[in-house]
């Protein structure tokens, strides 16, 4: 516990009671250990006060990361940047430099190209009320077998996909299909120009960096591709996160 004696009062006016300023440095090897889990608790007691109630409003933690590790990867690095990736399948990359032990949560960047990106719709075939749509060809015969043959092959493996949102999104996993983190890619970019790729992030949790990249200090992941017709390319990755390294 830390004692903290007011520093400023601010003038009172007609409307307010007294209001105080207070401060107290906490030790870097303090924080460290009771924020280790990505969050700061704090418990305020009032000693030697006479008033039986107080609002703590702001109330802020600041301080400075010792260090922060970014590393890039790009289609120089080879691995699985700039390549058509087969859909569906599993894509893992790797940082190949050292990765000193995390202090906080990372962030990860993706680019990716991906062609006609939308959001998942299912077979439209059949009218809402169960009655068969009916289409003739120019000459007039049934149009069944054209419509049969002109089909998503992959429809119906389509329609029972239930690992994404839709058949845009990237399953992201820790190191060879580990623990799932999060989808990328997951808003509908339809109406953006694809030409240049997107660009998405997730936040890795410390408990993530911990448990999963410290003990061989190398970080890689998974991301897991949805089936589908159009291609998709990984452009670049960039993470980030600060670290007890200098």
């Amino acid at each position: 516990s830390y004692s903290c004696t007011r520093a400023t009062q601010i003038k009172l006016n007609n409307t307010r009671t007294g209001r105080h300023t207070a401060h107290h440095r906490i030790p870097r090897e303090e924080l460290a250990k009771y924020a280790s889990s990505g969050v700061m608790p704090v418990t305020f007691v009032l000693k030697n006060s006479k008033s039986s109630a107080a609002k703590f409003s702001p109330v802020r933690l600041t301080y400075s990361l010792m260090a922060c590790k970014l590393m890039t990867l790009t289609v120089e690095d080879n691995q699985i940047f700039g390549q058509p990736i087969y859909r569906p399948s599993f894509a893992r990359f790797e940082f190949p430099d050292d990765a000193p032990p995390a202090a906080g949560p990372a962030t990860l960047w993706i680019k990716a190209y991906i062609q006609s990106h939308s959001l998942h719709v299912a077979d439209s075939i059949g009218l809402p009320n169960g009655r068969p749509r009916i289409f003739h060809m120019d000459k007039g015969e049934p149009y069944q077998y054209e419509l049969d043959t002109a089909r998503d092959p992959q429809a119906a493996e389509k329609i029972q996909q239930k690992r994404w949102p839709h058949l845009g999104a990237l399953r992201v996993m820790a190191g060879d299909r580990g623990e799932f983190i999060d989808f990328m890619f997951h808003d509908d970019y339809a109406q953006y120009d694809q030409t240049e790729g997107f660009v998405d992030s997730v936040n890795i949790p410390l408990s993530t960096m911990v448990g999963s990249f410290s003990r061989l200090r190398k970080i890689a992941f998974t991301l897991e591709v949805p089936p589908g017709d159009t291609t998709i390319k990984i452009l670049s990755a960039v993470i980030a996160y600060p670290t007890t390294e200098a």
